[in-house]
Formats: structure tokens, sequence, C-alpha cells
């Protein structure tokens, strides 16, 4: 008779097996054939490992529910995998995605919901996708529901993504206020105003550390819905066309400012005084036009605060053209002025090639000699002043397989 493996050297194998998630595009399949409604994303390895005994299983299965999804359709049969099936695995669950695409009415919700809900005691992420409108009652019941379920745990990094109401996150927000570390919010261009609690109070999150605000049309741009004192880090995505401000709840001392915008996109206004050490501008261009660059660093109220400037430009092409001398000289330019002992500037280049490529060794190399000395031909004078540093970074396929990236520095 064969001595089986010890525990200890079973969850070192499976851990070698396991691929955490490292970004939000990780592939998502289904965990059990019958519940096709409940997703993960574990690897086919982890989920073949569950399937060679119990010791086994038991191991990968803290692994195969740290991350899952449920889609919330007609009906909650997601829920009842959960609650029925597998209730011991909810303890598992570290991040938890809900999309909730329900028609249902406030019937349909069974019961023992808030009882599963209650299971998720180690949770630490939660996202939550309203991806249709809900009827008040049915949105009403499940806001309070989660509500229930985060005054209990110690949540670190709430996402909401919503459609036409600002109710639900105001009702969810204030459950977790002590805890929430991290607030990513997703807006949508069907957000209708009218539609927000008559009299919103303002929540005060004292834990908040990092806010990233995405979509649209947020009415967290617009709204004083938040208050968070010890805000470190901002991020806001804004692609329209029209003038825009930041909103006017984020703290004078915030250290990071992240601003991801396109070359289209509406001046940037300071109506309101900040003092970031850290700037980071991620700009995708649909030209070779930087005049929206330009116009931001020329009326920044802070530069002198600055301690550091990240300038990210992307551009995306279907063949491998890359940026010209004559970007990099412009760029040079502007950013001259700026040079200052206590100041580092890094400017990254951006390319991805939306079409297959097939480039050979000798060309790859002819490729990097030749950018890698454009750089630092154009970006000379920064370069010899110090604090500067440039990057082209490529990014092409040669088949469906996973993309191939160039990185040149100086």
């Amino acid at each position: 008779m064969q001595t089986p493996l010890p525990l200890e050297l079973i969850i070192s194998i499976i851990s070698f097996l396991h691929e955490p998630r490292t970004h939000k595009d990780a592939e998502i399949g289904v965990i059990n054939r019958l519940t096709p409604n409940v997703r993960g994303r574990a690897s086919p390895h982890l989920l073949t490992c569950s399937l060679v005994c119990r010791r086994w299983k038991d191991v990968c299965q803290t692994l195969i529910f740290r991350w899952i999804r449920i889609f919330c359709y007609k009906d909650m049969d997601g829920f009842s995998f959960l609650q029925f099936t597998v209730p011991h695995l909810c303890k598992h669950v570290l991040e938890f995605s809900l999309v909730f695409m329900f028609r249902g009415n406030i019937e349909s919700i069974p019961g023992w919901m808030d009882e599963c809900l209650g299971r998720f005691k180690n949770l630490r992420e939660l996202e939550l996708i309203y991806g249709s409108a809900m009827e008040a009652a049915v949105s009403l019941r499940l806001a309070q529901g989660i509500a229930s379920l985060l005054g209990t745990i110690t949540l670190k990094h709430l996402s909401l993504a919503f459609r036409n109401s600002l109710d639900d996150p105001l009702r969810i927000l204030p459950a977790c206020s002590s805890t929430l570390e991290r607030l990513t919010i997703q807006g949508h261009d069907g957000y209708i105003l009218a539609t927000m609690l008559t009299t919103p109070s303002v929540v005060r999150l004292e834990a908040l550390r990092n806010v990233e605000l995405y979509g649209p049309l947020n009415p967290f741009t617009q709204e004083n819905t938040i208050e968070c004192p010890n805000l470190e880090s901002f991020s806001i995505l804004h692609y329209n066309s029209s003038p825009w401000e930041l909103p006017s709840w984020i703290p004078e001392s915030i250290q990071k400012l992240v601003l991801q915008v396109s070359s289209r996109s509406g001046d940037l206004q300071f109506k309101r005084p900040v003092n970031p050490t850290s700037l980071k501008i991620e700009i995708l261009l649909h030209n070779e036009d930087v005049a929206w660059i330009t116009e931001c660093i020329n009326h920044l109220p802070f530069l002198d605060h600055l301690r550091r400037l990240e300038i990210n430009i992307l551009s995306e092409t279907f063949n491998l053209i890359l940026p010209a001398s004559a970007h990099y000289e412009a760029l040079c330019c502007l950013l001259q002025p700026l040079q200052r002992p206590t100041l580092l500037v890094h400017i990254i280049f951006s390319v991805d090639v939306g079409r297959f490529l097939d480039i050979g060794v000798d060309e790859l190399e002819d490729i990097r000699v030749r950018e890698t000395a454009r750089l630092g031909e154009a970006f000379a004078p920064l370069i010899k002043a110090g604090g500067f540093s440039a990057q082209l970074v490529v990014r092409y396929r040669r088949s469906e397989e996973s993309p191939v990236v160039m990185q040149y520095s100086v």
C-alpha cells in the first residue's frame, strides 16, 4: 500500500499550479457545469487536481473559491448552489463579484438570502455590477442584505458599477465606512441625477486611501457624496470633450493624482487647491498632438509641489508605426523648463499593434538599436540634466497566443 503524500507537500504542489489573478481580464470559467451562473478564475490544472482525491479536493477548493462571480438573472440559482450545495466553501471566498441582470420581483428573492450572504465571513473585496435596472423594492432588498453583511466583516475594496441610480451605493457605503481602503466607481451614460435619494447624507470614510472613478458620467464627480480626509491616491478617467474639474471632496493633502484622458478630452480646470507630490497622466492619442498635455502642464497650480511626474502616452495602430522623432522632440521642449533636482520625470510611449506581425530575430534587434538611439538623441538634454527616464513599449501578436512585448529604455 502506497503511503499518502504529507498534507504540506500536497499544498506546496497545488500552490505551484495555482494561477493567481493578476489583472481583471483573466479568463473566467464555470466552476460547476450544473450551475453555469457561478464563475471562477481557477486554472484548468487546479480544477483537474481537485478530482484526484478528497484530500486534494479540500486543498484545491480553498483556491478555486478564492474569487467567484455570480450572475443573477431571473432567479437566484447561483446563490442556491452556495446555500444548499457548498455552504462550507463560502468561508474561502475572499473576492466576490455580483452581476445583477435581475428582472424578477420582490417575491423572487428567497427568504434565506441574508443567511447565505452572511456566510462570507472572510470577504475582503466585493464587486457589484448593476447590468440592468431593477424594481425599486428588489434593489432596496438586495442593498439591505449586502449592507448587513458588510457591517460584520472587514471589507478592504469595494467596486461599484451602476447604470441609473446612486441610491444603492449610498445605502451600501456606510456599512463599510470604518474598514474600506479602496473604492472603485464605474459610472454609466444612462445615469439620471433625478433618481438620487432626496436628501443624501455625506458618508465619511476614515480608512479610505485610494479612489478610482471611471465611466462617461459618474455622479461621484459631481456630488459631495463622501468625505475621505485620509485619501492618498485619486484616479479619474475623463474622455468627454467638455471642460471638467476634480471632485470637491478630494482633500488638499492628496499625495498621488492619476488622470486618464484622451487627446480629445476637455480641459481640466483646477478651481480648488490640491497639492499632490505625484502626478501621472495616461493619455490616449488619436494622433501625435500633445496639445492636451501641454495645456495641462502649463496650468498646473501645484507644479512646485511635485516630486514625480509620469506621462504614459498610449497609441493604437494597425501597423507597426512608432512615434516620430519630432514627437519626441516636442515633448522634450515641453519638459525641459520643469527640470529641477527635486523632480523625477518618467515618460512612457506605449504602442499597441492591432494585427498579427511576424518579426524575425534580426529585425527585432535592428528595431531595438534604432529606437534606443532615437530616444537617446531626442531626449539628450533631459538625460544629461538627470532625473529623467524614457521608455518605448510595443505590444503585438504573432498568433492567438499571449502578446509579445518589446521595451526600450534610456
